[in-house]
């Protein structure tokens, strides 16, 4: 298939034809020769029936191969058949929108059907507004997407500002609870002046202070 496909993309029709056609004596249902016989015979303009049925026949498992749709609808415009040429190319687009090449496959299919047929290109136009505006809110999604998860990243962090100011102050995690130092207070003499006993009272500090108020 590697000849027929230089060939081809050379220009010489024939040698791609018959490189195909025997790799199709060898398989009949290869779907890249299938496909590749009826791009040939569409770019010359010839054999457009034998055209239409191998690019059918290719398609036949894989439908929606972005290539193939390109080769059926070429097929379909040289015959004149262009909203089934269009029809098959909006597919194609589907798979890849931002294609160049399908894209000026597009604008030459409906420029001739505006040309050959205005009525129904009067139909699909509606049709295509309508794909442009899904395609537009698609690539809107993400930078909506970022905008909905930073609205929810700014109402995270209010709600924890929220509860840490309505939570009484508590420690940080890992710092040691302070420690009170006891002082020791030593009781005065006796009044009949005996000498005081030996005994010392321990106070805490904050209880001595209390009462000192």
């Amino acid at each position: 298939l590697g000849l027929a496909t230089t060939y081809s993309k050379l220009g010489d029709g024939e040698k791609a034809e018959l490189y195909c056609k025997k790799i199709l004596e060898i398989d009949p249902f290869y779907s890249p020769a299938l496909n590749r016989l009826a791009w040939v015979y569409a770019r010359e303009n010839r054999n457009l029936d034998e055209a239409e049925k191998y690019s059918l026949t290719s398609m036949k498992y894989n439908q929606d191969l972005p290539d193939y749709l390109d080769t059926l609808s070429e097929v379909y415009y040289r015959k004149k058949e262009y909203k089934k040429a269009v029809d098959q190319m909006r597919r194609a687009l589907d798979a890849r929108p931002n294609n160049r090449y399908f894209q000026s496959q597009m604008r030459k299919f409906l420029a001739a059907l505006k040309r050959f047929d205005p009525k129904a290109y009067a139909e699909i136009k509606p049709k295509k507004k309508v794909r442009q505006k899904v395609r537009n809110q698609a690539k809107q999604k993400p930078s909506e997407n970022k905008i909905a998860k930073r609205e929810t990243e700014i109402k995270e962090r209010a709600r924890k500002n929220a509860e840490r100011q309505a939570s009484p102050t508590r420690p940080h995690a890992g710092s040691k609870p302070k420690k009170v130092k006891n002082e020791t207070v030593t009781k005065p003499a006796g009044g009949d002046g005996t000498p005081p006993e030996d005994k010392t009272e321990t106070v805490d500090t904050k209880t001595t202070g209390q009462q000192g108020q």
